[in-house]
Order: C-alpha cells, then structure tokens, then sequence
C-alpha cells in the first residue's frame, strides 16, 4: 500500500513539474516575441527593451514579464532608461517607471510588482 501511494505522489509531483515547465517555456518565448515587436525605431531615436525576469502567474492566468527600457537618442540628448512590467497575454502594464543613474529603487519596486503576480 505504501509503495503504491509514494509511486501515485511522484507521479503527480512529475505532470506538474512538467506542467511548470512548459508554462514557463512558452512565457520565455512570449518575452522573447513581446521584446522583438516593442524594439526598434522610436520618434527620437532607438527602444531596445530586454526581458530580464519572466514567470507565469497562477493569479492572473497569464504570463508576466519584466523588461529593462533603453530609448537611445542622436546626440546631445542622454539615453534614457526605464523598467516595465507586463502581462504578456493581455499587454496590461502593471509597473513602468523611468530611472536614471542608480535605478535600484526603481528596480525593487519592479520585483516587487513581479513577486506580487507569481
């Protein structure tokens, strides 16, 4: 009887170690898209946005992603830089916030956003 119910438990913790891998794969590619379609030519100059935290998100039913913002403009005006937060299934913003120089603070807040949807 144990051996029957340790083999029903590991057969469960696998389908959903798998089914978590799987959401997070086609999250990973969801950024990767997200990115490719938000980067490139800007009225200023040049967006270049980067994913640097994806996850899927059991309260929302979506993916979610973090992206760090660069606006590159000709000289002599500076780059800008900025950290979004979005649901990559409906293009919601949930935390977008410029920054320049030291953008931790700006950078918690983010993660928190993140931590907050996991």
């Amino acid at each position: 009887m144990g051996a029957v119910s340790m083999a029903a438990c590991y057969r469960e913790r696998s389908v959903r170690s798998n089914e978590l891998f799987t959401r997070r794969l086609k999250c990973n590619t969801l950024a990767e898209e997200y990115a490719k379609r938000r980067s490139g030519p800007a009225r200023t100059g040049l967006v270049k946005y980067s994913p640097t935290m994806v996850d899927y998100s059991d309260s929302r039913d979506s993916c979610v992603g973090q992206f760090d913002v660069v606006y590159s403009h000709p000289e002599p005006l500076s780059d800008e830089s900025a950290i979004y937060v979005v649901d990559l299934g409906t293009n919601e913003a949930l935390f977008d916030e410029g920054c320049s120089g030291d953008c931790s603070d700006t950078l918690g807040r983010a993660q928190d956003t993140m931590r907050k949807y996991r």
